[in-house]
């Protein structure tokens, strides 16, 4: 083998065209016979296809496609495939598939869909004409339906790709490891999306196996990746980066350094490096890596490279080019129809524009996107995208002056959020939720929501989330200083997080005492969101785990009406049961407890 200087190698192909007057496709042909007897055969297709040779090309193209999609990326696939005729493709089902799986890691679930129901009528055809054997016809039938599988995920239908998948994995052969891996690894990626976390670690270590076995270095690094990506979900962000550590190593054992692979396990790893406050590391990463991510043009990992830089760029204070990275990124997700990730870099647009100080430009681009309040509330089925919505909405409504409106959407999304168990995106939506809350004047409510986001981002190590929400999150941790009894002591994990946030914001010899005259200055007095008398006395109770009856008997009140206390209380903490309004009530010190006779 030879190495040229690209100059010289461009001098030596012009010569070569002017020697033979152009026409070099028998050379060609020459190459690609001579590199596919010696078993190159991805590069004999390139030969071919410079030869005109379209049907030995399918050919050639048929027979490495697999091997290549488990092992590497669907890059050198798609580059083939773009250079056949259509006519080729559209007779050969092996091809049509290829082009699904494109379809399928390019976000691409409309043109998948139509490609499927094609490729299932021509294998149809195919298998009655004779024109396939029953063994590859069955393994087919099997890649389609796993593909199929992968496309309702890309649409987001994680419910539909979950009850499909389930159904299928019996019918497809042992022998078929890497479809059993793929398969699993997209189940595991829809059951994390729904939050079913301990079903999706489950699905991930059942694919890393198979995909073991089919000597898959992609697939192996995948199923590492989504278990890092459902340990970040659940909040446990050392887990994940141990997760995304281990898949770039597997990455650079199987496929050597600079592989797609590494690339995309290195953005997900720095993902969690910017998030604990490490943002050289986060950035070196990014910038080693992020070239490999755009070439392949797999979207999914293109979008996490995108939101990553513009973080990076607004905490350089870049703010131009973070926005501008937003907007590309937003055409993006849009040209995909892929409304999960176009909403990601709209939100984090509209939430760079309201921190800018804009009030209509933000609104205007909900609204040229479809979102309304109307619309959200009539959506009965949540979703990533939704809530994602939900909090580009809510900003809006903060920034106009309505962050009771806000604080309604954002309850709304975080009761399923909670129930799911995605502390990630609830400490998002909490620390909203404790914006709104504080610009309301609902002092209650604005202490329920950042103890629990401090006391989950402190659990958790994050950190950029809360020092990304700029000052309007300083000003709440002030006020939450005095008055929440286990912030204190200084020695606490959760002082030392509010203490860390509030050292990136401007300095200030006596935060609680500004924070003070600031909400005087501001703020009239909170009326609405303290407890009332007789809900002091009910709050109190419930704190000493009294029931109902008991609550009844020991103030002499009726049944009903300690209901309605228990509700209002309920509200003002934005809490939906007993049990957490106590342990809340204990958190923010609003009540001490004291003994009742009848306690």
């Amino acid at each position: 083998w030879f190495r040229y200087h690209t100059l010289f190698a461009d001098l030596l192909r012009r010569e070569l065209d002017r020697r033979m007057g152009g026409d070099t496709s028998a050379l060609h042909m020459k190459a690609a016979h001579w590199l596919r007897n010696n078993g190159y055969t991805a590069s004999t297709v390139r030969h071919a296809l410079a030869a005109g040779e379209g049907a030995f090309a399918a050919d050639l193209v048929e027979d490495c496609c697999m091997p290549l999609i488990a092992n590497r990326s669907v890059a050198a696939i798609r580059q083939w495939l773009a250079s056949l005729p259509d006519e080729v493709i559209a007779d050969r089902p092996r091809l049509m598939l290829a082009q699904v799986w494109v379809d399928f890691h390019t976000s691409q679930p409309a043109h998948g869909f139509r490609n499927l129901h094609r490729a299932r009528r021509k294998l149809r055809e195919k298998k009655a004409l004779g024109e396939v054997s029953e063994t590859a016809a069955r393994e087919l039938q099997a890649e389609l339906g796993v593909l199929y599988v992968g496309i309702l995920s890309a649409a987001e239908h994680s419910q539909m790709a979950i009850k499909l998948g389930t159904q299928l994995l019996p019918s497809i052969p042992k022998n078929f490891p890497f479809l059993l891996g793929t398969l699993k690894n997209v189940m595991s990626f829809c059951q994390t999306s729904l939050g079913n976390l301990s079903e999706g670690r489950k699905l991930c270590i059942e694919a890393a196996e198979h995909h073991t076995k089919a000597k898959s270095t992609f697939g192996q690094a995948y199923a590492e990746l989504n278990l890092g990506l459902t340990e970040k979900t659940s909040g446990a962000l050392d887990n994940a980066l141990h997760h995304f550590t281990q898949a770039r190593s597997i990455a650079r054992e199987g496929e050597g350094k600079g592989s797609y692979s590494e690339a995309m396990a290195a953005i997900f790893e720095a993902e969690v490096l910017y998030e604990k406050g490490e943002l050289s590391a986060a950035e070196a990463l990014v910038t080693r890596h992020e070239r490999s991510i755009h070439e392949c043009g797999l979207i999914v990992h293109s979008m996490t490279v995108n939101l990553l830089s513009a973080r990076l760029a607004v905490a350089r204070n870049e703010i131009e080019q973070a926005l501008r990275i937003l907007e590309d990124a937003e055409r993006s997700g849009l040209r995909s129809r892929d409304r999960r990730l176009s909403t990601m870099a709209l939100h984090e647009r509209v939430k760079l524009l309201v921190e800018r100080g804009d009030k209509y430009l933000p609104r205007l681009i909900l609204r040229s996107h479809g979102i309304t309040e109307d619309v959200l509330v009539e959506n009965p089925r949540q979703s990533i995208a939704l809530e994602l919505e939900c909090m580009a909405l809510a900003r809006v409504q903060i920034a106009e002056g309505r962050p009771q409106n806000a604080m309604r959407f954002l309850d709304q999304i975080s009761r399923a959020i909670r129930s799911d168990g995605r502390m990630r995106r609830l400490i998002q939506v909490r620390v909203l939720s404790a914006i709104a809350a504080f610009d309301a004047k609902k002092d209650m409510a604005t202490l329920a929501a950042i103890s629990e986001v401090v006391e989950l981002a402190a659990e958790q190590g994050a950190f950029r989330t809360l020092v990304d929400e700029g000052e309007p999150v300083r000003r709440v941790l002030t006020f939450g200083l005095g008055r929440i009894p286990h912030w204190q002591s200084r020695s606490g994990a959760a002082r030392q997080l509010v203490d860390r946030v509030l050292a990136c914001g401007k300095a200030s010899d006596h935060p609680v005492q500004d924070a003070l005259v600031h909400r005087q200055k501001t703020r009239a007095p909170d009326t609405s969101s303290a407890l009332s008398a007789r809900e002091d006395d009910v709050a109190k109770l419930l704190v000493q785990g009294l029931r109902n009856r008991q609550i009844c008997d020991a103030l002499t009140m009726a049944p009903d009406t300690v209901k309605w206390h228990l509700k209002n209380i309920f509200g003002k903490l934005s809490v939906s049961n007993r049990t957490e309004a106590a342990m809340k009530l204990r958190e923010i010190g609003i009540c001490e407890t004291e003994n009742y006779p009848n306690g």
